[in-house]
């Protein structure tokens, strides 16, 4: 079975809560086994059909013959590939923090953009996913790295993130370098030198 990338990513923090139970039930996991790390990379506007490799391969046109994603291509063979999935919003910031608690928008009180309406952000920082992560096992290092745009949260630190970028905003994201489009090289860069 095959999932969309949303649901990939919904489906990585349900498995990754149930994992934080297991964790802080077993606490010795760590010790006896070493740690498991996770990585979430999360693309803006990215379609389903946007990489080589087909999100359903019995689906006609759900991967790219234009698009080259090798590199992408090997983490879906090594991995689980989440091809019919969604995004818990229709709107970026709904969605990013519901990534950040494991919860729905509506749960925490998020149903649009702010430009729509006023926000009633119900969450708490110390119920998001990186210090529950850390409350199980203090070893963990996190960072967050790229755009943040989380308003209540000055920045990524706030959530208990280690290592982070600021508080980047919900702009373009432009490079002053013709070379580096919107810093994609750079950030690549720091993500692999954080791993």
């Amino acid at each position: 079975m095959r999932f969309t990338p949303f649901e990939s990513l919904l489906i990585a923090f349900r498995v990754t809560f149930i994992l934080l139970m297991n964790l802080s039930v077993q606490p010795v996991f760590a010790q006896d086994r070493g740690q498991s790390n996770f990585v979430i990379i999360l693309a803006d506007d990215q379609g389903w059909n946007a990489l080589s490799t087909p999100a359903d391969p019995e689906i006609p046109g759900s991967g790219s013959s234009y698009y080259r994603t090798p590199n992408l291509d090997k983490l879906v063979s090594q991995g689980v590939c989440f091809s019919r999935a969604y995004s818990p919003s229709a709107t970026c910031g709904p969605s990013r923090h519901s990534i950040q608690f494991g919860r729905s928008p509506s749960s925490l009180g998020l149903f649009a953009s702010p430009k729509w309406g006023k926000i009633a952000f119900t969450g708490k920082e110390s119920d998001s996913m990186v210090v529950t992560l850390k409350k199980a096992c203090p070893e963990y290092v996190t960072a967050h790295l790229g755009k943040w745009h989380l308003g209540y949260a000055k920045d990524p630190g706030t959530l208990g993130y280690d290592i982070h970028d600021g508080s980047t905003g919900n702009a373009e994201g432009n490079s002053e370098d013709p070379n580096d489009p919107k810093s994609i090289f750079d950030l690549s860069e720091r993500a692999n030198a954080f791993i």
